[in-house]
């Protein structure tokens, strides 16, 4: 089995990369929600199982913040952007490699 979770159950107070083994404290039902598919996961007693947090995920197709900064290159002298943010973007291809790899 192979769960696709986010790093949405955690609380975003970190400063340093998340270990996945820390705690996790979501803030949304969405992250709630998340955290729950991964405990019942935990619970069922699975010999195999995969767990994938991504986060910032990105593509050639749809809206995503890596097409929008592109496009507001292209178009303004000057963005703004906020800067209280951090993530680890995430390749659409590279995550599906990686999930047929597994």
């Amino acid at each position: 089995m192979i769960h696709i979770s986010t790093d949405y159950v955690f609380d975003g107070t970190a400063h340093d990369p998340i270990k996945e083994v820390e705690a996790v404290n979501p803030q949304s039902v969405y992250g709630a929600s998340k955290r729950a598919g991964e405990e019942a996961i935990l619970k069922i007693g699975l010999l195999s199982f995969y767990i994938i947090r991504t986060s910032w995920l990105y593509s050639e197709f749809e809206t995503n913040f890596y097409k929008t900064m592109l496009r507001l290159g292209q178009e303004k002298d000057e963005l703004q952007v906020v800067d209280d943010q951090f993530g680890s973007p995430t390749n659409a291809n590279d995550l599906a490699g990686a999930i047929l790899s597994l």
